[in-house]
């Protein structure tokens, strides 16, 4: 018996599929895509757990244990079997320059130096090339990644390790305030070292695909960028905090072509940002070539209005799939099982109005099985 098999049902996962393809295609259908994610009563929400950096067969049995309670506590909604890598930090590709990662005990494994002090000294000292089959962390990742998609035999799509965005990856070679600052004193050794970098990430997921093919099977049916793009297609994701932050005219000089290279070579793509992501990083995201969709999550701080929402559908309608929750809140993601009262303030209208013309994935965090079906309710058109 295989102890890390994850039970679903395909046939249901083909239909979500096709409702979450359907988003893509900014078409409306039956009801909007629906996605209810049930805390796993010992794990909770899974982001890091003690030992994860450092053990990958606990690793696989937890992400295991929480997608089996997923699927049979609340099947009946649009979750997709998805194994995401973060438990390795988002300092990995860092690594391979030479930074340092620490692991921790209560969060993912962060940079703990940067190895960029002067970058007018140490640019020309930086290694241009970089291997992942030899370099930092990532031999134990690509190890990791074989162990994962073998122990569970190809049936679970696994995300793309952390790999941040190209500024981002900058941040953690080079402190970040300097690095904002050489933007404007040293402009061509930034673009110089968003260039490597880019090119580390390119080898980074080219090793990852890689990885795939030798455990015989077909990269583009495990390795997953967002992991609501489900059609036949490629697709991927970039994490770009710094989208939020430095000013757009900064992002289109710096930035925007790097992101761009990225989705043209691996697929179209989605963004995440912790925010803010109101006004100018939207119209940023919408100006950027091959960009799909994006994560909702994040809109003001940790915090969002339902009119917040509705201002950002009206900018990205027809350009970008909305993914993410529909409750108000005041400051970041609320715990488990204190959202009874704020779903209640969801109604059918708001719903309509995010989905018009098609583009929403609804994705809502909880512990109670009723809140889900009440949920799931809504999300039926009438």
């Amino acid at each position: 018996m295989n102890r890390y098999k994850v039970y679903y049902s395909k046939d249901r996962v083909a239909e979500a599929k096709d409702r979450i393809n359907a988003a893509f295609e900014f078409r409306e259908t039956d009801r909007v895509p629906f996605i209810y994610n049930i805390y796993h009563p010992e794990y909770g929400k899974v982001f890091y757990r003690e030992g994860m950096a450092e053990d990958m067969e606990k690793t696989l049995q937890i992400r295991t244990d929480v997608l089996n309670y997923q699927f049979k506590a609340f099947p009946d909604c649009d979750r997709i079997p998805v194994f995401n890598q973060y438990e390795m930090g988002e300092g990995i590709i860092p690594t391979m320059f030479g930074a340092k990662q620490r692991v921790v005990k209560d969060s993912p494994p962060w940079t703990e130096n940067r190895v960029i002090k002067d970058i007018e000294a140490d640019l020309p000292k930086l290694k241009k090339i970089v291997d992942p089959y030899k370099d930092g962390w990532l031999p134990e990742c690509l190890r990791r990644l074989k162990f994962f998609v073998e122990a569970t035999e190809g049936e679970v799509y696994i995300q793309y390790l952390d790999h941040q965005s190209p500024f981002g990856l900058a941040s953690k070679l080079m402190e970040g305030t300097e690095l904002i600052y050489a933007m404007y004193d040293y402009p061509e050794l930034v673009s110089e070292l968003l260039s490597i970098i880019t090119d580390a990430i390119i080898e980074t997921v080219k090793a990852q695909q890689q990885t795939i093919r030798e455990a015989g099977f077909n990269p583009q049916d495990i390795l997953v960028g967002c992991p609501y793009h489900h059609d036949e297609n490629p697709h991927f994701i970039i994490w770009d905090d710094f989208i939020s932050v430095i000013n757009p005219e900064l992002y289109e000089k710096f930035c925007k072509g790097h992101n761009e290279r990225l989705f043209e070579m691996f697929g179209a793509g989605h963004f995440h940002t912790c925010g803010p992501l109101l006004d100018r990083p939207v119209d940023a995201i919408n100006n950027t070539k091959g960009s799909r969709s994006i994560d909702i999550r994040f809109m003001k701080g940790g915090g969002r209005t339902r009119q917040d929402l509705l201002d950002v559908k009206e900018k990205v309608i027809n350009k970008q799939v909305m993914i993410g929750g529909l409750t108000e809140m005041q400051k970041n993601i609320p715990l488990a099982g204190s959202m009874a009262d704020e779903y209640k303030k969801i109604d059918r209208g708001l719903i309509d109005r995010m989905n018009t013309c098609g583009g929403f994935i609804w994705i809502e965090e909880g512990s109670s099985v009723e809140e889900g079906k009440f949920l799931k309710k809504l999300s039926i058109k009438r």
